[in-house]
Parts: C-alpha cells; structure tokens; sequence
C-alpha cells in the first residue's frame, strides 16, 4: 500500500505529482470515517488506472468524479500492480471501516490473472483461492522474500514431447480459467455483503485499455464479469462499448505511449482518458444515488 502523508511534487514529471493523505489514499483530502454532511463518498479500488499513474491528483478519474458530481468526495484507493485479490483485500481491512455510499472495484482484463498469481513483476504477492467449502482464502502469507530470478533451463521437445505439452498448457488455461472465475466470484459476493453492511452500493467497472478499440482479447473476461455480476445482482459497467464509440483521432490523445522519462506509464489514461471513465461513471452513480440529482 501507499506510504501515509507522503508528497511528491514532480512523480511524473515536472508539476505532475503524486500525495497520499495520512490513511494512504491518493490525495491531500483528509477522509473521516463518517461522511461529511451534504456529501456522497466515492470508494474507488483498483489498479494503477485507478491511482492515476501518470497523472496528478486532480485528474484521476477518481477524483474527476467530484467534478463532474460536485456532491461526490472520492476516495482512491487504487494501487499499482494491484489484481482484484489485493484490491479486495485492502478494501477489506481499511476502505470497509469508513462510512460510505458507494463503492467502486475498478480493473482491467490483467487484473483478473493478477489475482490468482502469487506474484507480479518479480515481487511475491498474496494469492486468493477458494477452498473446499466455497470460502475465500488467502494463500503464500507470509509473502516470501523477492530473491533473484535463476536461469532459465532450456529444454528440447521431441514433437510428441510438445504435442503433449501443448495439450497440457490448453487443459491448464482452461482450468485457470476456471479458478479465476470462481475467485472472482468470491471475491464480488463477499464484497456485496460488506457493502450492503454499510448501505453502500457496489458497482464493478471494466476499464477500456487501448487494445480494447479494434482488440477482441477482453470480449471473454468481460462476458466473465457480466456472468459473475449478475449471479450476485450486482452492477456492471462496461465501458468497452462507449469507449469504441469514440472517434479514432480522439483515441491517441486519452493514453499515455512510450518515449517518458518515467516506466511503465505507457498504455495508462491521460487527463482525458481519464476524464472519459469519470463521464461514463457519474452517469451510473447517478442512477444509484438519487440525492445526486
């Protein structure tokens, strides 16, 4: 998680900087466990999209959505290299002790893998599982240690040798597939019950990445997130479709692309793309708060 209270002015270049406040969230905003009177609080989980890598505090889509529903305070609890599993779990332990009206898990499809993987970009991570009786369970804790990555052993397949092997990786992805839409599952249900503990609406939001304007290679972990939503009456926002409904000459401008002094930011939103997620997102807000109106 964020370190608290910590401010960056130049993170991603100069004048575009990064703040958590004393809980760890991005932004200089102090949240108290009640909502302020006259508000409606905005919980947002997720990934570096939803931090707003790249960007400064003011234009995460996140907090983009108090100004596009001034009556909205934002809470940004996104993180990068977060899946739904880590997402989840913070939420859990720090974003479920505040009061609030909303909660928003936002991910995009790398997300999903993320979440039953015990590591990302060499660092060891918990893995969430689901046991025997249809509990979650959070697996490899303690983290290990990050240690060095070994050499790789090359080996040579005769071509049954790979035919087999070929076999087995299709037989394996199916079953991952499995175990994550299971995951998922669990994962959305236990947040609907925290929420509904709270009087907070739960909404699931697919985030566009560039890939996803001509792209076909998220249609399946979508028609998973609509599939496990609805079996929880939960809300589901794909935002896919609208986002393809843009101009072509618009799409460039939304993503951050190579060539910055800063890695890893290349693919992420720009001002406007983030600007974009807000818009989409307010709508459905909307919808299910009606003192927003």
């Amino acid at each position: 998680v964020n370190l608290p209270s910590v401010a960056i002015p130049d993170m991603y270049g100069p004048g575009v900087g990064l703040t958590t406040n004393s809980r760890g969230f991005r932004g200089s905003e102090e949240i108290s466990v009640k909502v302020p009177a006259g508000r409606v609080r905005v919980v947002c989980s997720g990934d570096s999209f939803t931090l707003g890598y790249g960007v400064d505090d003011e234009h995460t889509w996140c907090e983009l959505l108090h100004r596009a529903e001034p009556g909205i305070q934002a809470v940004n609890m996104g993180q990068g290299g977060y899946g739904v599993g880590l997402a989840y779990l913070w939420y859990a332990r720090d974003g479920a002790r505040l009061d609030h009206d909303v909660h928003v898990l936002a991910l995009i499809s790398d997300d999903l893998r993320r979440t039953v993987a015990t590591s990302f970009a060499g660092y060891p991570k918990p893995r969430l599982v689901v046991d025997e009786r249809g509990l979650l369970e959070v697996t490899n804790v303690p983290v290990p240690r990050r240690t060095r990555h070994g050499m790789a052993r090359v080996v040579r397949l005769s071509s049954t040798a790979r035919l087999i092997s070929r076999l087995f990786r299709r037989l394996g992805a199916a079953s991952r597939e499995r175990e994550i839409e299971e995951c998922i599952g669990a994962i959305v249900g236990e947040l609907k019950r925290i929420n509904n503990s709270k009087g907070s609406t739960l909404i699931v939001v697919y985030l566009p990445v560039l890939e996803d304007y001509r792209g076909t290679s998220s249609d399946e972990p979508r028609a998973m997130l609509s599939r496990v939503t609805r079996e929880h009456e939960v809300a589901f926002v794909d935002l896919v479709e609208s986002f393809r409904e843009l101009p072509a000459m618009e799409i460039h401008g939304m993503f951050l692309h190579e060539g910055l002094d800063y890695a890893g930011a290349a693919g992420h939103y720009t001002n406007l793309g983030n600007g974009f997620v807000a818009r989409e997102l307010s709508a459905e807000i909307r919808r299910h708060v009606p003192s927003l109106d």
